[in-house]
Parts: C-alpha cells; structure tokens; sequence
C-alpha cells in the first residue's frame, strides 16, 4: 500500500537550474517581449537539451576519429593499446563513472524533495509549520551536502585524484658534495625514490586531515537535523 502523501497529484515537470537559468538567458537575449506559458517554457527546455545532447555526440564522434587515426599509427603497438585501455578504466572511466552516479542520485534527491515540497504545500500547512518544514529541508541538505564533501575526498584518496591542494607540502631535496654520489646514477635514483616517497606520506597525511574535518562536519550536521527532528 503506497503511503498517503503518494496519493496526492501535483505537477511533476521539474527542470534543473542550469537548464532554467540558460533558458532564461536566451529569453532575455529574444527581441519578442511576451510572456512565456509553462508549455512554452517545456518546449524552450527541450530544444536546449536535444541541442546540448547533439553537441555531445558531435564531440564524442571526433574524439572517436581522433582515436581511430591515433590507432593506425605505426608507432602504436598492441601492448601499448592494453596498458592504456587499462590506465583509462582504471583511473578515468571509474573516477567518472562514480562522479555520474553522484550527480544522478543528487538529481534525483532534488526532484523527490521538489515533489515533498509542492504535496506538502498542497495541505495548506500555517505559516510556522512551512517555517519549521523549511528549516528541516535546509538542515537535510547541509546534512547530504557534507556527505557528498566526504564521500568525494575518500574516492579522491582511493583513485588518486583528490580536488585538495597539495601547494602547502614542503619537502627539502637531499644535496651531497659526494662526487660518488653525484656520479653515481643508482644511488641518485635511491635519492630520488626516497625523496617521492616522503611527498607521497605527506599527501595522505594532508588527505587524511581532511577527511577527519570532512567527517567531524558531517556528523555535526547529522547530530543538529537528528535534534530539530526530534522536536516535532
């Protein structure tokens, strides 16, 4: 049995703000100077979008070109084809792929508020029960806000491609007089490799300060919904 506020019909068209706000640009850029019904502004939206899209496909068939000239080189062997097939799965078609199933789920957590939202205000509630509807909606979205904060610098950390600046680690580059050393290609390499190593601790040291602030806020913002919530 579907729960009752399910039962409740509301209009259900909900365009993304970006899609809105460029529909509003064209409009502001159109000589004509009449008002624009909602199916205007549904048949506005939808040109935008099988335009965009026919801008997508346009991109993804030269890239494709580009790709089929690249593999025809003479220079491009099979082994060199395999071990990139291999680096884009792994650090660029997954990356990507989880970044699409973030933005996807957002998307759908915004319709399904939308659409809480319009029944909600469909049961004529007062002026303070809108307040107090309004205030647990934007704690809720603080709350999914620094889940997303967090849940992206953990994935940055597993696929090494973290948005945080690495700009503040500093790390002093080993000098010798040594003439052995300094002749010396392998012990060089040693110097180099130790010297990576040490970037490379201090990175996830950074990452993890961040992830721990990253947590801390998180449950702040869980703990302070859970409370207004319980109040009700």
């Amino acid at each position: 049995m579907k729960p009752e506020y399910d039962l409740i019909e509301v209009h259900r068209r909900v365009w993304l703000m970006q899609v809105q706000s460029l529909m509003l640009t064209k409009k502001a850029k159109s000589t004509t100077t009449t008002e624009t019904n909602q199916d205007d502004q549904q048949a506005t939206c939808e040109k935008l979008l099988r335009e965009r899209s026919e801008e997508m496909n346009l991109e993804i068939d030269l890239s494709e070109r580009e790709l089929i000239q690249k593999n025809s080189l003479v220079e491009f062997t099979s082994i060199m084809d395999e071990a990139i097939q291999i680096y884009v799965q792994e650090y660029g078609i997954k990356p990507l792929e989880m970044t699409r199933q973030l933005k996807k789920a957002i998307v759908m957590y915004n319709y399904q508020s939308e659409m809480l939202e319009r029944k909600y205000l469909q049961e004529t509630p007062n002026q303070y029960q809108i307040e107090v509807a309004k205030l647990l909606v934007n704690m809720r979205r603080d709350v999914e806000k620094s889940k997303r904060v967090l849940l992206k610098l953990k994935q940055g950390a597993v696929f090494n491609k973290s948005s945080i600046s690495f700009d503040s680690i500093q790390v002093s580059m080993p000098t010798s007089n040594d003439t052995n050393i300094k002749n010396d290609k392998v012990q060089q390499q040693q110097l180099w490799n130790k010297d990576e190593k040490q970037i490379r601790c201090k990175k996830f040291d950074l990452l993890a300060i961040h992830i721990s602030q990253a947590e801390q806020t998180y449950y702040l913002f869980q703990n302070l919904f859970d409370y207004e919530l319980s109040k009700i």
